[in-house]
């Protein structure tokens, strides 16, 4: 009888545990059956805000491709721009916009030549001693009846025996002390710095100068250019001062810039020497 109620204990035991387990088992199953559905749900709500931000960006870059057709439609003529007149309603050509020009080439080399503060200084030797750097390079001349010293930012051998250079600034006396008188230049070694005749002369492939030293002040006096076409022909430009001219007739321009280059290749290479 003692060993049948143990049994049945053990009965009534073993049912409950089972009947506990498929409970929680069943449970687990619903639970998990729900998350997912909530994951699903929310992946789906994410989607649908993805495609939303897409749409936006899709119409957002549509309507900047339609600004920037907006902009590549606007033609701008020269009818838009306004230059500057005179008094008598035309437009003024300004020099500079020319880059053969006497005043774009005195700009030239106020840029390239180089830039002295000589104040304290009461020779050319104090110059050359105090002032001038490493590589800089200096040439004492005559420019007419002036006595000149040019200072030029580097010089360069120009297989001819001279220290050569395409830039400088040039420093007169006046009232017994050093004085900037003005700057400058060539473009490119193919054109150093010459004297021709007591001229100071420098030149490009397109222009080519003459200058001298006037009311202490170095100025152009004359000038030639030439610029040529897609075909290679040459339009020429010649003008002079003739007060600081040899007294020549002018010629047709074409020939008087072809004079001044022969002219410069005649001249005396200005020799330069260099600051160690």
């Amino acid at each position: 009888m003692k060993n049948i109620v143990i049994r049945k204990i053990l009965i009534v035991s073993l049912s409950m545990v089972l009947i506990l387990n498929m409970t929680c088992c069943g449970g687990t199953s619903s639970d998990s059956t729900t998350n997912n559905a909530e994951v699903q749900g929310t992946d789906t709500k994410d989607n649908e805000d993805t495609d939303t931000k897409a749409t936006d960006n899709a119409d957002a870059d549509k309507s900047d491709n339609d600004d920037d057709n907006e902009y590549d439609e606007i033609e701008i003529t020269v009818g838009d721009i306004e230059f500057p007149e005179n008094e008598d309603g035309t437009i003024i050509a300004t020099a500079l916009e020319e880059e053969d020009s006497e005043e774009a080439i005195m700009s030239y080399a106020k840029e390239t030549a180089p830039s002295i503060d000589i104040e304290g200084c009461d020779t050319f030797t104090q110059i050359i001693d105090e002032k001038l750097t490493s590589g800089m390079a200096y040439a004492n001349v005559d420019i007419g009846d002036v006595n000149a010293l040019i200072v030029a930012s580097f010089a360069y051998d120009n297989l001819d025996g001279n220290m050569a250079a395409i830039d400088g600034t040039v420093f007169i006396y006046k009232d017994g002390a050093p004085y900037e008188a003005g700057k400058i230049c060539s473009a490119g070694t193919a054109y150093p710095l010459v004297i021709k005749d007591g001229k100071l002369m420098s030149a490009s492939n397109h222009w080519i100068a003459k200058y001298m030293i006037v009311d202490d002040q170095v100025i152009m006096v004359e000038h030639g250019a030439v610029e040529y076409d897609g075909d290679g022909n040459g339009s020429y430009n010649y003008d002079r001062i003739d007060d600081y001219s040899d007294g020549s007739d002018m010629g047709d321009p074409e020939d008087m810039v072809n004079k001044m280059y022969e002219e410069m290749s005649e001249g005396d290479v200005i020799c330069f020497d260099v600051i160690n």
